[in-house]
């Protein structure tokens, strides 16, 4: 993983030649037929302007030393002819060039979808690097792949061009094709600099980009809406956001003016060789050592050499930021698990000897970059088909349980143990099957109902009886039908109480999940709803191991066991008549809970 940005920078640059052979690869592996097409009509069209350059000065010749004679005017169609088909091989271009980016950016989308499913843990979420390559890939996944497409085309266009225009200035004088090259070597050299340094200032800045992006988004939020409105947050916003950005566009301007500076003698360096070329010229046919149409060839030839130079030089260095930011697309598809993702399929621990359904053995974690252990030395075991719920304070380790039970990370130490089986050697994928979970920030997904119910099993959402069958167990609106979800998709939105209910219903609907949780999903929802939601999710959930995470200890009344967590640890744990003779901590937590409702 990525440690030093400027360093990766560097090696970008370094490397570009790789990048830009391995973004040519994505391009011809988006559509193979058409990006060969493309680039060969594209080389075809670019051969166009010399051929036509060598005809005109032939036409001139002809009619100074012979008049308007029979061959002069073959050569006149010849020239209308190419200029016709030069205008039907642009506009074939430009629209093979359009196709061919929409090819790329439809290949990096898939790419992108496809990485992320592979990512399996949350450890890549703690790195601020993994968020900026995010945020770049995000914002840019649209336009930079076409940015590729076109620029390329452009710069075998002016590559092409140059090269056989500067033939044709070779046949002029051996020296002219040499000295024009020799002066703008500077100027690209400077230029390919300065892109460089533009894109590490970018990069250096993208924590206070995305942090000044945020209050632009904090205005825009719907899910932020009615708080935005109420706390009149405008200028809050554009305040925060002005002294922010200033740091970006303070940075961007003195890289501007650093461009400027550097960029200027090489300029004039070129300017004054051309004009020493031109004056060169002139003398030459001053002297009687070349004709008129030599001239009208010069002229030609000259001035698009100067218009292709120009824009290779800004066209080829804008290429290289464009292939910054696919070296950060390669980088982001080569990111990694830090957990291990198992090997033993579920099935064949199904027949494994009959041990604790569920155990956290001596287990402790830490959460990245933080000393302190959420959990310490946590032990406890679970039998197939209890329910059992999780309580304590904020921040005594209830939902983190949950987090290791689902392998968003690694324990530090010790092992969590499914019918015996570390479940760190069961394949993640078929270990997570087995379980349906509904977390405290469920997801809103903006599909229709039928849809939010059956994920990830798109292909039964024409299974309407169980679907409807499913949303009844939860109380889910029927009358909604299979309605389409999302305002900014012109569909409808839900309360916060049936959107809880939907993700509550995706859970039940799992086939296979042999583990039920409910992280704390149920804020929207009253204490006594709450409590009876909970009830029946366990009479729904019968045969089935369920776990509970709550703050309500009245919706924990119910269950097999409860788990006590305090100081990362299990403090008591045991049902709730038993824990409340004991007159320990969930005691005290029950009976405070209790008397505030009787307030």
């Amino acid at each position: 993983m990525k440690k030093d940005n400027s360093v990766e920078d560097e090696k970008t640059f370094i490397n570009a030649d790789g990048i830009m052979f391995r973004s040519l690869s994505l391009l011809f592996r988006s559509a193979p037929v058409l990006a060969s097409l493309t680039f060969l009509l594209v080389a075809l069209a670019s051969v166009f302007p010399s051929v036509m350059a060598i005809i005109s000065a032939d036409i001139v010749n002809k009619a100074v030393a012979s008049g308007f004679t029979a061959s002069l005017y073959k050569n006149a169609l010849v020239w209308i002819a190419l200029l016709f088909l030069s205008n039907i091989l642009s506009l074939v271009n430009e629209n093979l060039t359009e196709t061919l980016g929409d090819r790329v950016v439809d290949k990096i989308n898939t790419d992108l979808i496809a990485k992320a499913a592979t990512l399996k843990d949350l450890y890549n979420f703690e790195n601020p690097a993994f968020h900026s390559a995010v945020h770049l890939l995000r914002t840019s996944a649209s336009t930079r792949p076409l940015n590729l497409v076109s620029n390329i085309m452009l710069n075998v266009k002016n590559v092409v061009i140059l090269i056989s225009m500067l033939y044709v200035l070779f046949t002029v004088h051996f020296a002219i094709p040499f000295f024009l090259v020799a002066c703008i070597v500077p100027n690209v050299i400077v230029t390919y600099r300065m892109n460089g340094k533009s894109w590490r200032v970018k990069k250096q800045n993208d924590i206070h980009d995305r942090k000044a992006d945020y209050f632009v988004q904090m205005m825009l939020d719907t899910s932020l809406l009615k708080d935005t409105i109420h706390l009149v947050l405008g200028g809050f916003a554009e305040k925060n956001y002005r002294n922010i950005h200033s740091i970006v566009l303070k940075e961007n301007l003195k890289v501007r003016k650093q461009k400027i500076l550097y960029t200027l003698p090489t300029l004039l360096l070129s300017t004054l060789g051309n004009i020493a070329i031109f004056a060169f010229t002139i003398h030459q046919i001053s002297i009687g050592k070349a004709n008129i149409g030599t001239l009208v060839l010069f002229l030609q030839s000259f001035f698009q050499v100067q218009i292709y130079l120009s824009d290779l030089v800004v066209f080829g260095g804008y290429l290289r930021t464009i292939l910054l930011y696919f070296q950060t697309f390669f980088d982001f598809m080569e990111w990694k698990n830090t957990i291990s993702l198992g090997s033993i399929a579920q099935i064949s621990i199904e027949n494994c000897k009959k041990t604790n359904f569920i155990e956290f053995k001596n287990v402790s974690f830490s959460y990245p970059n933080s000393s302190k252990k959420t959990l310490d030395n946590l032990n406890f075991t679970i039998e197939e088909g209890e329910t059992i719920a999780f309580v304590g304070a904020n921040g005594e380790g209830k939902s983190t349980v949950i987090k290791l039970l689902l392998r968003f990370y690694e324990v530090d130490e010790g092992e969590i143990l499914y019918k015996g089986e570390n479940i760190s050697s069961i394949q993640i994928d078929e270990w997570r099957k087995i379980i349906a979970c509904v977390f405290q920030d469920f997801a809103k997904y903006m599909l229709c109902v039928y849809d939010n119910v059956t994920l990830p099993f798109l292909s039964e959402s024409e299974n309407e009886d169980k679907i409807k069958n499913t949303l009844s167990t939860v109380d889910f609106p029927l009358e909604k039908g299979n309605a389409s979800l999302g305002k900014e998709f012109g569909g409808c939105d839900l309360s916060g109480g049936q959107w809880q209910k939907l993700a509550i219903a995706r859970a039940l609907y799992r086939k296979d999940s042999k583990i039920l949780i409910l992280d704390e999903p149920t804020a929207a929802i009253d204490p006594l709803a709450e409590a009876e939601l909970f009830r029946e999710f366990q009479m729904l959930s019968k045969g089935k191991t369920v776990f509970m995470v709550t703050h309500r200890l009245a919706s924990a009344v119910d269950a097999d066991k409860i788990i006590v967590l305090s100081g990362g640890t299990v403090a008591e744990i045991g049902q709730h008549a038993e824990l409340m003779a004991k007159n320990g901590l969930y005691r005290t937590m029950f009976d405070t809970q209790a008397e505030k409702y009787r307030a």
